[in-house]
């Protein structure tokens, strides 16, 4: 199973059973048999789709000739994950996300629906991916910042419309990484070692790379931990 379809299965399950998203994706993970790096590209897509979600609706609803609410499930959440991957995901090519989640309706059982996704997705893509939001400042500051609207008035409420945009331009950012000291497991010997190792891993976190040896792994679980 691929990455993208264990997503578009957890979105699903996620809708039907009102799960606790994390709970599900652990064990949904240590049951796959993904490699590491279709595991990470997992939790992003499906962690990434639930955050945006009313974003993704929002384009969703302006592309799609039928209501979102009659859009079969497992549709839905394909083209969620493909809108998704074409604003997001700057690694990942514009074509691959088309030609993926076109992928996905016939590994999922819904080739009939290949055609609609095709659609929507290349149509979106030919307006250079643009977001079609809301006249009205609220409504398109909800849209922008994936957030309810009736959250929305409330904060803009009480703190104000600049308040409010900075408030929930930060909450989108990516969430800060910290190395720490595992008192129980490491000694003064090892001090050294583990701040050369910090800086390593701190350095490889900046340059979005995940090429730390088994070794070094190793070494970060019994004297530290990245979190």
């Amino acid at each position: 199973m691929s990455a993208r379809k264990l997503a578009v299965q957890l979105l699903n399950r996620t809708e039907q059973e009102q799960s606790y998203s994390n709970l599900l994706l652990d064990s949904a993970l240590s049951q796959s048999q993904l490699d590491e790096r279709d595991k990470r590209l997992c939790a992003s897509l499906y962690y990434g789709v639930i955050e945006r979600r009313i974003t993704l609706d929002a384009v969703l609803s302006h592309y799609s000739k039928q209501p979102l609410r009659k859009l079969d499930s497992t549709v839905r959440n394909i083209l969620r994950l493909g809108i998704y991957q074409l604003l997001y995901c700057d690694q990942i090519p514009s074509r691959a996300a088309v030609n993926e989640s076109v992928k996905l309706t016939r590994s999922c059982r819904k080739a009939s629906a290949s055609g609609f996704v095709n659609a929507v997705l290349r149509g979106f893509l030919r307006d250079d991916c643009k977001i079609p939001y809301p006249k009205d400042p609220k409504a398109a500051m909800a849209v922008e910042y994936a957030v309810p609207q009736w959250l929305l008035e409330k904060l803009v409420d009480a703190y104000g419309m600049d308040t409010t945009k900075a408030f929930l331009a930060d909450a989108l950012q990516p969430a800060p990484r910290f190395i720490r000291q595992n008192p129980a497991a490491r000694s003064e010997d090892h001090t050294s070692e583990l701040q050369s190792l910090a800086y390593l891993v701190c350095r490889l976190l900046l340059e979005k790379k995940k090429n730390i040896t088994k070794k070094q792994n190793k070494m970060a679980l019994k004297w530290g931990s990245v979190i």
